[in-house]
Formats: structure tokens, C-alpha cells, sequence
């Protein structure tokens, strides 16, 4: 509906929507590969193209469902902090008389989506946000120009969080030393052809920050049109609908993610492609920059098993605990 009513490029609008439906997920869910080998759905996703040639509008639409939840959730923040800061001032026997605890904690601002771009301020908010975030900036130079800006290791901590591996972080300014055991962060973003080689060449190639960012550039030559037919009523309020289900799905307390396994025959059909398509390639290149994509993609490959298979359940209702020979056709 919104290639054909809005003119919207549909690869952008599917790497958008992709990408937002896997931070919506976040650590709810996992699938297992290998005995060694467990995934989450992270993504590096940067939308490539020319000034004004609609990479934008399919990526507000695709984040506006977390956006509007974050909303939500910090009219409820700011009410919580308002009876925290009440219940500060307060003495002993102030509090006993309006039936106040001795002990309460500082309320946690509770959202999806940030968009500072500090190490620091993400961290706080992984924290906060066990599930996980993501980073949302329509121009992804926002992000990628200030890393290394205060200290030399930021670049170092979203190469870690690709993987999801646990880290700990001392933030300076409160001397507070923070454990994620389960860091959840994907990143989504545009930018323009011209500002590639700056942001992803030279050593975040050799580094491997480039391959993993999945890079999303149409062949586009023209401005999008603008159509005369209004879309359908209720089309972008079914994406809202799908994004809320995700988001707030009951994980139950557990503190580990749903882990889902795959079947023989979606386990043989990702071999068969290792074997037949990415091995091939890698053998036959002698870039370095080529044999990293190889490696991330099958990483990539992985995940959107599990994405897709979790799409399945969601829209269709279904509670599939395996990826399915169907799901690993899709993500190939």
C-alpha cells in the first residue's frame, strides 16, 4: 500500500519495517543455530541515497509505532518522578503519615527507541531497558561522527554490541559500574552515497564496523511522485497494531530469551547456501572487505530466520517454536 499509494521505494521500506518489527522484538526471543552459536535479532541498517529521494518518509513511518509507545511511557516516567521527588523532601514521619514506604527507588525511563548519541546515554538507557533499544537517527552521520569524540573506545562498544555479548561499563560522571548481561541495541539510520567512504571506509573496514551494517541502496535516477489515490484508512494503524503485540509481549518474568531451534530441513536448506553461494564467493575473492560481508551475512542470515518466523506468529497467530524450511527460503 505504500509503494503503490504513497510512491514509496520498497526497499527502503522494507529494510525499514524489518528492522523496527526486530528492535520491537528486542531479547524476547532467540534461536539457536549451534550448540555454541545462540541469536538474537540485531540489526545494523543504513538506508543509501541522493538528497530527497524518499529515504526518509518509509523510515518515519516504519519507527512512528515505538516512537508513539515511548510517548506513553514517559507521561507514566514523569508522574512516577513527580511522586519520587515528593517523597524525597519528605521526612520520616511525613512520609509514615501519608502512607508512604521508608525505601523507594528511582522510577527507570522506560522507552524503545533513543536518539542521543553518547556511549554513556545508551548504556543508561540498556540498562533501564533490559529488553533492549534501538538507535533511530535519520542521518546516520549524527551518530557515526561523534564516536571516539570524548574517548577512543565508543567505536569498540558497538562492535561488542553487534554481537550482543555481555560487557561492563563504568560511567565517569557517577562512578557507577554497569553489567548488561544480555545488551540489546540494533541501529537505523539514512545517509548519502557521497559520505559512504567517510563513514564506512578505511579502518572500519579492516575493523569489520563496516560489514556489519547492512547497506540498503536502490538504483534510484528520480524524485518520488506523488500520487492522486488516497491510501485505505487503517493500512499504517495495522503496522501500529503489529508493532504493539511485539512490543509488549508478556515475557513472563524469565530473564532469558524464548529460544527457538530450527528444523532438519531449514537447517539443511542454510547449509546447502553456505556451501553452494557464500563459500563459493569467499574462495574466489581476494578482498578482505568481500570475505568480512561473508562472514556477517551468514551471521545476518541467521537472524532473519528468526525474525521472519516470529512475523509468522505474530500476524498470523501462530506460536511456532522452530524455524520452518518456509522462513529459511525467506531469509536466503
Amino acid at each position: 500500500a505504500l509503494e503503490e499509494y504513497e510512491n514509496y521505494n520498497v526497499d527502503f521500506t522494507s529494510a525499514s519495517f524489518l528492522t523496527v518489527f526486530a528492535a520491537a522484538m528486542g531479547n524476547t526471543w532467540s534461536v539457536r543455530f549451534m550448540t555454541g552459536w545462540v541469536s538474537r535479532p540485531i540489526i545494523y541498517m543504513v538506508l543509501v541515497g541522493s538528497p530527497s529521494c524518499g529515504k526518509t518518509p518509509p523510515l518515519q513511518q516504519a519507527v512512528a509505532p515505538l516512537l508513539k509507545l515511548d510517548g506513553e511511557y514517559d507521561m507514566i516516567y514523569c508522574k512516577e518522578m513527580e511522586t519520587y521527588r515528593r517523597w524525597e523532601r519528605m521526612s520520616a514521619k511525613q512520609r509514615e503519615r501519608h502512607s508512604l514506604p521508608e525505601e523507594m527507588k528511582m522510577p527507570k525511563r522506560k522507552c524503545h527507541v533513543v536518539v542521543d548519541s553518547t556511549v554513556e546515554a545508551l548504556i543508561g538507557a540498556l540498562r533501564d531497558n533490559p529488553r533492549g533499544v534501538l538507535i533511530y537517527k535519520d542521518e546516520i552521520d549524527s551518530l557515526l561522527s561523534n564516536f571516539n569524540r570524548y574517548n577512543g573506545s565508543d567505536e569498540g562498544y558497538f562492535l561488542s554490541l553487534f554481537s550482543g555479548t555481555p560487557f561492563k561499563y563504568i560511567r565517569k560522571s557517577t562512578d557507577e559500574h554497569i553489567f548488561l548481561p544480555n545488551p540489546y541495541c540494533s541501529i537505523i539510520g539514512s545517509t548519502q552515497p557521497g559520505r559512504l567512504a567517510k563513514q564506512f571506509g578505511g579502518e572500519r573496514v579492516v575493523n569489520g564496523f563496516s560489514s556489519r551494517f547492512l547497506k540498503v541502496y536502490p538504483d534510484i535516477t528520480d524524485m518520488p511522485t506523488w500520487g492522486t489515490d488516497r491510501m485505505p484508512d487503517g493500512i499504517m494503524e495495522q503496522w501500529e497494531r503489529i508493532i504493539r503485540k511485539i512490543a509488549t509481549f508478556d515475557f513472563k518474568g524469565k530473564e532469558q530469551p524464548i529460544e527457538l531451534t530450527f528444523s532438519l530441513e531449514a537447517h539443511r536448506k542454510l547449509c546447502d547456501w553456505k556451501e553452494n553461494v557464500n563459500n563459493a564467493i569467499y574462495s574466489a575473492t581476494e578482498s578482505e572487505a568481500e570475505k568480512a560481508v561473508c562472514g556477517k551475512l551468514e551471521i545476518y542470515l541467521i537472524r532473519f530466520c528468526l525474525i521472519i518466523r516470529i512475523m509468522k506468529n505474530i500476524c498470523a497467530g501462530e506460536s511456532a517454536t522452530m524455524i520452518d524450511a518456509g522462513s529459511a527460503e525467506a531469509a536466503i
